[in-house]
């Protein structure tokens, strides 16, 4: 039978938390009534120790903090080292990180701890079987939730615009390929629009540079409120966006939301100097109808865009209005601007 590891403890020792020491195992505790388990019990670091058949046997003061006592007396009772992680990381600490470390004395990678209210803790791992515990599986996680979080942080700004908030020309370009895949696999067809803001030199002149990117980041959003949560929306660059719609069952849907973008518009832009109106010029092409590629789409709703730009010109019985009035004191109507659509 195997004893209680509490009881190897000197009575000057600290409360340490143990479970069910292996009677096989009697010599090898030896190491743990050391100032070796002192030091453990002392690291700000999550540390678990292990019989190597992986069954839980110390757990220190940071890991009973992080775990919860809950958590930490359900894996002394005789429980795996892998139930103190998420379901996902399991089988890479039975499977691999364990018998690396039997093999070769030690394994390093990251997995993610089963913190208290069980909330996933993302940890730097390294689980050893070496001196001075070369009996014992020693597994020490470093809580690395700030590095996970600057890294999903990076990662965002590489695939998103910064003033907007929507995926930029990368993570576009990604998605249309990744559509234009799914389209042809499955015959399916879908959709590109193009869009700009008409006349958007002279908005930028007469409302600024700052009055400008809060059009563009409201425009963002009354384009995102128009689409499914399946379509992307993505700034393509300077006062131009672009949309994929996808899945679709006829070109009425494209319409419906062509129609709703020309809704969205009909609502002045506010500004800190007063409010602004606002017209768009889109363009759409069509997979396969239009184009057969992404290139070709793309290009595709480029001309289909600029002819409606032209037709809009054509259209317009006054030139724009000029934005010379955000330069004096607060306008107290709204500004008008086309208003003429594809």
């Amino acid at each position: 039978m195997g004893r209680n590891a509490s009881q190897l403890a000197s009575p000057s020792a600290p409360e340490l938390a143990f479970g069910e020491v292996p009677a096989g195992q009697m010599k090898s505790s030896q190491a743990l009534e050391s100032g070796w388990l002192a030091s453990l019990d002392a690291s700000p670091c999550v540390t678990i120790v292990a019989d190597l058949t992986g069954r839980v046997c110390f757990v220190n003061s940071e890991g009973r903090t992080v775990l919860g006592a809950a958590a930490t007396q359900a894996l002394l009772s005789g429980r795996s080292l892998c139930e103190a992680f998420a379901d996902d990381c399991r089988t890479l600490i039975t499977d691999e990180a364990i018998p690396a470390a039997l093999r070769s004395g030690i394994w390093h990678g990251e997995a993610s701890l089963l913190a208290q209210q069980r909330a996933s803790m993302p940890v730097a791992l390294s689980i050893s079987a070496r001196e001075p515990a070369s009996n014992w599986l020693v597994c020490v996680a470093t809580d690395i939730s700030n590095q996970k979080t600057r890294e999903r942080r990076l990662e965002h700004l590489a695939t998103h615009d910064a003033l907007t908030g929507l995926p930029n020309l990368n993570l576009f370009s990604d998605r249309l390929a990744h559509e234009l895949h799914l389209a042809r696999r499955g015959k399916r067809p879908f959709a590109v629009l193009f869009l700009d803001i008409d006349c958007f030199k002279q908005l930028n002149e007469g409302i600024g540079h700052e009055g400008a990117n809060r059009v563009l980041s409201e425009l963002a959003v009354r384009l995102f409120s128009c689409v499914r949560a399946i379509d992307t929306v993505a700034r393509y660059g300077g006062d131009e966006f672009a949309i994929i719609l996808t899945n679709l069952n006829d070109s009425r849907e494209v319409s419906a939301v062509i129609e709703r973008i020309r809704d969205s518009m009909k609502q002045p832009f506010s500004l800190p100097e007063g409010n602004v109106e606002v017209s768009v010029s889109i363009g759409v092409a069509m997979f396969p109808s239009d184009a057969s590629d992404c290139e070709s789409l793309l290009e595709e709703a480029d001309r289909d865009m600029y002819r409606s730009k032209v037709r809009a010109r054509r259209a317009r019985w006054a030139a724009p209005q000029s934005y010379a009035a955000f330069k004096e004191p607060r306008a107290a109507s709204p500004v008008p601007f086309s208003k003429h659509w594809r």
